[in-house]
């Protein structure tokens, strides 16, 4: 027997379900959303960000130069432990005080004049504690190599006969932090679980803009990418800044017709929509950079873009500040967007470097070595407004697998101390196609884990190549190397 149903819902189970609103078919909503998938496709990785992540807008120039001074101090203090224990150093000394015998001590190198750093102007500026942050010359003409920037923090041992200048014999390199380990269960279950990756590859691909040439704003060049993207349905995909350039031509000359917010929302949340819809077993990531115009942030670090507000960003979007450091399944990332290779290159003063390490090497063994995504101190000016009063988003709090550096400078990929570094290149370059990269990270090999905490060793696992036009460049020592189809860029 049937029974009028009343009320203004149905209840299944004591819940009560709305009736769906209708609407005229010349009125439908949403013409080309899909409502749902037939089968209900679960994500084979696991994203997440690490902890102490700049998560929200804060005010900026309001930072005292005390409280400037205090960071950097810190800096100096917290590398003045690690090395004497790291060396079984017993005492550092002040480096100001005249002495006739060597002694170890420690600062921030700085320049002494307006210029480049160089051999001739390095000086040590000490902490508080060690030398009432005092400034001593630093005579290098005894040391056969050295790869020195303005706001490295390095220990020196010489003689200061004088007072004036420290007659340097030897420079030591900060120790590094150790590379993370994982769980021996959870590392199992993450390559081989039957709804994680199950023994197959993760693949993941890295973009860095500008996503438009520079005589449009039709963002075409990134609509190819996506398309491409639907296509592969890589497991992860990254994206950084800047996705509308304060640099492009036809915004410096205001010669637009939609705003800047219509813009990013018509040519890049739109097809992320659409993309995040077609492919729902791929985990988006969007990193901003401090060149991005519709970012309301003006000063380094950032917070993550606006989510579904003007800018429309899919929920199923990760929005992460920059830098970033996070976690896909058990590999650790780094990012910056800010150019720190470039401005670490502009501004290094090297003398006969290390020969097993090239200049792309050393620049991000920079960042590893310093434990910081932004080393530089002063910043590059006119390009970074660094704000130190969050200097805890721009430190390393452990050592990355993989550090993604995106960069004018050519791109890279390349096995720095067993960390991936990676310098993706930009999707587009002025008015042709540019590179992006593709990493491919194969699972442990279960006859390599015996212990309970076990090392990642992604370096050994990956194959990465940045794909330009018709060509690729490989990752030197990976074990089975797996080559992607080569993309040509518009």
């Amino acid at each position: 027997m049937f029974h009028k149903p009343t009320g203004t819902g149905l209840k299944l189970k004591d819940k009560l379900v709305q009736p769906i609103e209708l609407y005229p078919y010349e009125q439908r909503q949403n013409l080309t959303r899909l409502a749902s998938a037939p089968l209900s496709i679960s994500k084979r990785c696991l994203v997440r960000p690490l902890d102490h992540q700049l998560t929200e807008n804060y005010r900026y120039m309001f930072q005292k130069i005390d409280e400037k001074y205090k960071v950097l101090d810190d800096r100096i203090e917290m590398f003045s432990g690690l090395v004497k224990d790291h060396y079984e150093i017993e005492e550092l000394f002040d480096p100001l005080r005249p002495t006739q015998e060597a002694i170890k001590t420690i600062g921030r190198i700085c320049c002494d004049t307006e210029g480049k750093l160089n051999s001739q102007s390095v000086v040590l500026e000490t902490s508080r504690s060690l030398g009432a942050g005092c400034r001593v010359s630093l005579n290098l003409d005894e040391v056969p190599s050295f790869a020195l920037f303005p706001g490295r923090v390095v220990a020196v041992e010489g003689i200061n006969s004088t007072g004036r200048a420290l007659n340097v014999t030897n420079i030591y390199e900060n120790p590094l932090l150790p590379m993370p380990t994982t769980l021996t269960s959870e590392l199992m279950e993450y390559n081989y679980g039957p709804t994680k990756l199950n023994g197959q590859p993760m693949t993941i691909v890295i973009a860095s803009g500008p996503y438009t040439l520079n005589t449009n704003l039709q963002y075409q060049p990134f609509l190819d990418f996506i398309n491409k993207m639907k296509t592969e349905k890589p497991d992860v995909l990254i994206l950084l800044g800047p996705f509308v350039d304060q640099d492009h031509p036809l915004i410096k000359s205001g010669s637009l017709d939609l705003t800047l917010e219509d813009i990013f929302v018509m040519h890049i949340s739109a097809p992320l929509d659409s993309f995040c819809h077609t492919c729902p077993g791929t985990n988006v990531i969007m990193v901003p950079s401090a060149k991005d115009i519709i970012h309301s942030h003006m000063a380094f670090p950032q917070p993550p873009l606006e989510g579904s507000g003007t800018l429309k960003i899919p929920q199923e979007v990760l929005r992460l500040p920059n830098p970033c450091q996070f976690r896909i399944n058990e590999v650790i990332f780094a990012v910056s967007t800010v150019d720190v290779l470039f401005h670490l290159s502009a501004e290094e003063a090297p003398r006969d470097p290390k020969p097993d390490r090239d200049r792309m090497g050393r620049l991000a063994y920079h960042v590893l070595e310093q434990r910081s995504l932004y080393p530089l101190f002063p910043p590059a000016r006119g390009e970074v407004n660094l704000d130190l009063e969050y200097h805890y988003a721009i430190e390393l709090q452990v050592m990355p697998d993989v550090l993604i550096l995106p960069s004018r400078l050519k791109f890279f990929a390349k096995t720095v101390e067993e960390v991936v570094c990676v310098n993706p290149g930009h999707l587009t370059k002025s008015q042709t196609g540019g590179t992006y990269a593709k990493m491919i990270i194969l699972p442990s090999n279960k006859e390599e884990i015996s212990s309970n905490e076990v090392k990642h060793h992604v370096a050994e696992r990956a194959t990465l190549d940045v794909l330009l036009r018709q060509s690729t460049i490989d990752l030197p020592n990976s074990k089975n190397p797996i080559i992607p189809e080569p993309v040509l860029l518009p």
